[in-house]
């Protein structure tokens, strides 16, 4: 029989074979890799970082140099212009030094003007420019016999027909306070603020042409200007006719001269609102009666029919009697040391003009605030109104003036008192 041998396992082998190899492969890797980490240790510095040392910075001042060419300047400017109509936005009362105002008008056509103050700041700039915030130093609040308001741009309109110094409204002493309220009135007023003052009848006569400056020197003219109204010389004081309406609307009418009426309310708010003040003041003691516009034909027709011969005996004889009974009246108050009594010349005496419907001139300040500031874009003025002593039918219509022009109406009783004057 054949002998067969078992043969050896080959797992031992190849197991042997993969051991051997990997140990060689790891001796080989220490090999390698120890003289690297060796020389990492013993010779390669660590790198160390340092702040970098701080730049010390200067910088030259600019050297500017200027040069002042006085002439050449002066042919090149000029003092500023300022208009009249001068506002400022609101800011609340501020008091401010007195503003003078000594400047010579510019000449040089090649200068840009300055522009009216506005809410929209203080008018062009040499570039062209718009500026915007205003300088909102003219405010002033005002206290005119308990009707409070605020404006930069006021005017204040009194009336001083014969019928503001009746016994009703003590006399001339009752007139005076009246006065003396609008003299507080004004004194009080803050120095950028711009105002007027204005008195209306049969006609109408204020201060100034334009809003001034609520300087001391304007303020003290403005109070001396209108002392002179109804004085104790039992007459009312007479001023240059001025019948003429500033601003012309279709739709309102009224005779020129001796024709246009008394108490006139609508001329003195016209000139109020054409030099655009804010915040007007009115004082009066009723309504206006206004003649409605007639041509020169219809004028004649009209004296044909009511202003007959007839009719001027009466009126003229009506006129004389009553001039001697007020004569007697102010025998009689004279020796009891009162002033002399006055009496409205539209007494027995007054004629039947041919006069508009009152509603009218409410209708012609509406179309004023249209044409002067909402189609200009600016703010309404706002009317208010005090009525001295007024009767019910008058008040109605003054409350109507005040509310439809954002204002307030007040009912002034008789500042004077002393039941005296009762009759």
């Amino acid at each position: 029989m054949t002998n067969i041998a078992p043969k050896k396992p080959r797992t031992r082998s190849l197991f042997y074979t993969v051991f051997m190899a990997s140990l060689m492969l790891h001796v080989g890797a220490i090999l390698i890799i120890s003289p690297i980490v060796l020389f990492s240790y013993f010779f390669k510095r660590e790198v160390a970082f340092e702040p970098a040392p701080e730049v010390e910075r200067r910088l030259e001042p600019r050297k500017l140099q200027y040069k002042v060419h006085v002439q050449e300047t002066q042919k090149r400017s000029g003092r500023p212009q300022v208009q009249p109509r001068l506002t400022a936005d609101r800011v609340g009362d501020i008091s401010l030094p007195d503003i003078k105002l000594d400047i010579a008008p510019i000449k040089n056509p090649n200068l840009p003007r300055m522009a009216n103050f506005s809410g929209s700041g203080i008018g062009t700039g040499f570039g062209d420019g718009e500026g915007s915030g205003g300088l909102s130093a003219g405010l002033s609040s005002v206290n005119f016999f308990g009707v409070r308001a605020q404006g930069e741009r006021v005017f204040i309109i009194i009336d001083v027909s014969a019928s503001m110094i009746e016994d009703l409204r003590g006399g001339f002493n009752g007139f005076k306070l009246v006065k003396d309220e609008v003299g507080r009135l004004i004194k009080n007023l803050s120095p950028g603020t711009f105002f007027n003052i204005g008195t209306f009848a049969h006609s109408f006569d204020q201060f100034k042409d334009n809003l001034v400056l609520a300087n001391p020197d304007n303020k003290q003219a403005a109070i001396s200007w209108l002392a002179k109204y109804n004085m104790p010389n039992g007459r009312l004081e007479t001023f240059s006719p001025n019948n003429e309406l500033p601003v012309d609307v279709d739709t309102y009418k009224v005779g020129k001269g001796d024709k246009g009426g008394s108490t006139r309310q609508d001329l003195a708010l016209a000139h109020a609102m054409n030099q655009g003040a804010d915040a007007v003041f009115m004082m009066t003691d009723g309504q206006p009666r206004l003649m409605r516009h007639l041509t020169d034909e219809e004028w004649e027709e009209w004296k044909k029919k009511y202003w007959t011969d007839a009719e001027k005996n009466r009126v003229a004889a009506a006129r004389e009697r009553e001039k001697k009974a007020l004569e007697e009246e102010n025998k009689r108050r004279a020796k009891r040391g009162l002033p002399p009594k006055v009496e409205s010349e539209y007494g027995i005496a007054e004629l039947k003009w041919p006069e508009m419907p009152r509603e009218s001139m409410i209708d012609y300040i509406a179309a004023l605030q249209k044409k002067l500031y909402v189609d200009a874009q600016k703010r309404p003025a706002r009317i208010y109104v005090i009525g001295y002593e007024t009767l019910p039918e008058d008040e109605e219509f003054l409350r109507q003036i005040a509310r439809k022009n954002g204002g307030t109406f007040r009912h002034l009783k008789n500042l004077v008192k002393d039941n005296r004057y009762a009759q």
